[in-house]
């Protein structure tokens, strides 16, 4: 495969939606541009424990991910789920 297939390849890939979890696996990029652009509104010291800090800042992650990458393609929520649970334990082990 020449140079000129694989960046069309992979520009191609980067333009796309992401339709699975693998796609998301292979951009956690943008999981951490997602935790960095709420993290700078969210303080800890508003929350009652850290954990209900942690799940907040999980759950505006990932509806913005969806929001922005999933809500136009047919993804059935059994697959959300799968890729809402990988999104949280990535945030969680950062």
């Amino acid at each position: 495969m020449s140079l000129k297939n694989i960046i069309r390849r992979i520009l191609r890939e980067e333009l796309s939606l992401l339709m699975n979890l693998n796609d998301i696996r292979r951009r956690t990029y943008l999981i951490d541009k997602s935790i960095n652009k709420f993290i700078k509104h969210l303080h800890p010291e508003h929350y009652e424990t850290k954990q209900k800090w942690l799940d907040k800042l999980i759950n505006l992650v990932a509806e913005d991910l969806h929001g922005d990458y999933f809500v136009y393609s047919d993804l059935p929520d059994k697959e959300w789920d799968v890729i809402k649970d990988f999104i949280s334990q990535y945030i969680i082990q950062k």
